[in-house]
């Protein structure tokens, strides 16, 4: 990942989406595979990702994961730099 830690966690690439309440974000490692909700690409075990969880619309407690390049272009896009 190229950013600090602080940067993947301070910002919400769906933050105009009131989908999640209770929205909690965080880097993490992954154990298993999953599917990235923003490309919808497999995230491969052992990756870094952003898992967000939080309350969806009917009350259940859910979880997002976005895989790095996608954070990674989302950030480029917020700070304004040019893809490598």
């Amino acid at each position: 990942m190229k950013y600090k830690n602080e940067d993947y966690e301070d910002i919400n690439p769906f933050e105009d989406s009131d989908y999640f309440r209770n929205l909690t974000q965080k880097v993490t490692k992954t154990r298993k595979i999953h599917e990235c909700c923003m490309c919808n690409k497999e995230i491969p075990s052992k990756s870094q990702a952003i898992i967000q969880k939080g309350i969806n619309p009917d009350n259940e407690w859910g979880s997002c994961y976005i895989c790095e390049k996608c954070i990674d272009n989302f950030l480029d896009e917020e700070f304004g730099e040019e893809d490598e």
